[in-house]
């Protein structure tokens, strides 16, 4: 028997539908316009699992007003958690929506772009594995 605990980006390419969702999040919060590879940076650089969290980064570094390096070089000092997010906010002054907010506008975003997913690998592969798990051993 063959168990997969996390498909997203493994099994699946979820650049499509998670990514733009924290776009459109981010967004939505700051009325500002962003870059989605400065987004994904972020959510790489500072290994952010988490996509509400990836958007209240997202949201702090619209809305800090600093350049993208600038603001990793400050963020560093707050990426260790979520309540060290909201220690940035309040250190540059900036307002986070409730996060129970964020989450449903992002999920009701994600709901519009998870059709655009495809699988990393192919059906007829996870297919063979269904028929004969053993054989992939």
């Amino acid at each position: 028997m063959i168990v997969i605990f996390d498909v997203d980006g493994v099994l699946i390419d979820v650049s499509k539908s998670y990514h733009y969702s924290i776009k459109d999040t981010v967004e939505y919060f700051t009325g500002k316009k962003v870059d989605l590879d400065e987004l994904r940076d972020i959510k790489f650089t500072f290994k952010i699992n988490n996509d509400w969290d990836a958007s209240i980064a997202g949201i702090l570094y619209a809305s800090s007003g600093l350049l993208l390096e600038d603001f990793k070089d400050e963020f560093s000092k707050f990426s260790s958690s979520l309540d060290d997010f909201y220690r940035f906010a309040i250190v540059y002054g900036i307002k986070l929506p409730k996060y129970e907010e964020l989450v449903e506008y992002f999920e009701e975003r994600y709901r519009t772009y998870r059709t655009k997913e495809e699988l990393i690998i192919s059906k007829d592969v996870l297919e063979e594995i269904k028929i004969n798990p053993r054989k992939q051993e």
